[in-house]
């Protein structure tokens, strides 16, 4: 089960907060390196954003990169509520990597 985080790092802070306001993020997920905690390497920030939205995958990716100013590696995507529980349901990586070790950061009216 994912836990709420709330102690980041200024540089993925900064892009939470850049993806709230200026892409309407209704829930941010940080998995990988960032969220366990191993950042020795320095590794690249992975997010998964949740939002309500027709547009088709690859836009939403450019949607993202449009709004948002960062400068790191930063690995973002983007699904619609509906689609993600798709992917909990039938994605082991999903299941696995995101939904039992990754960190909810961001969950709009909480």
């Amino acid at each position: 089960m994912m836990v709420k985080r709330t102690d980041l790092p200024r540089k993925i802070d900064s892009l939470v907060e850049d993806l709230k306001a200026s892409y309407g993020a209704e829930r941010i997920i940080l998995y990988g390196s960032h969220s366990s905690g191993n950042t020795a390497n320095h590794g690249d920030v992975d997010l998964v954003v949740i939002k309500r939205t027709s547009r088709p995958f690859f836009d939403r990716l450019r949607d993202v990169a449009r709004a948002c100013h960062w400068h790191d590696a930063v690995d973002v995507l983007v699904y619609t509520p509906e689609e993600y529980e798709n992917l909990r349901n039938t994605n082991w990586f999903v299941r696995e990597e995101i939904e039992k070790k990754g960190q909810l950061i961001y969950e709009s009216g909480s």
